[in-house]
């Protein structure tokens, strides 16, 4: 087991390995013993969201308050009307435009940013950067 494993378990089932799947406990307990510091480190955080969850208050169920939802959005209909549908599809019709208006201006501009690009005349890619940034290299050369 590596570290990204391991952290990916104490993310998913908290911070005591006990909660933990049976298949990898065994090899968690050899990773905490060959890495301690970099475990603990990981229980720890994952046993402080752990403390946090466990003194949440569980969320209660109010009948009232669902009763009151249903009546609400009883007998709506969330389908979308007659009236809307032209709309959706000047819409469809609107951002495909724009799509093909950005494409076109891409093509367009390409060529002239190839051109206008510095050329180089080295193979050191460091003294290319050094050039098109315009600082100097370690002997004070730009």
């Amino acid at each position: 087991m590596d570290s990204a494993r391991f952290a990916a378990l104490a993310d998913a089932f908290g911070g005591a390995l006990r909660r933990w799947p049976k298949a990898e406990r065994v090899s968690a307990w050899l990773f905490a013993v060959r890495h301690p510091n970099c475990a603990r480190r990981m229980l720890k955080a994952a046993g402080l969201i752990d403390r946090f969850l466990g003194e949440s208050a569980a969320p209660v169920y109010n009948p009232a308050l669902a009763d009151r939802i249903e009546r609400i959005f009883a007998g709506r209909n969330f389908r979308p009307t007659p009236d809307a549908r032209p709309l959706r599809r000047w819409l469809g019709a609107g951002l495909a435009m724009a799509a093909a208006t950005g494409a076109v201006a891409g093509f367009a501009i390409t060529p002239l940013a190839i051109r206008s690009a510095p050329a180089f005349d080295t193979a050191d890619p460091v003294a290319d950067a050094t050039t098109a940034l315009g600082e100097p290299n370690e002997l004070g050369e730009i």
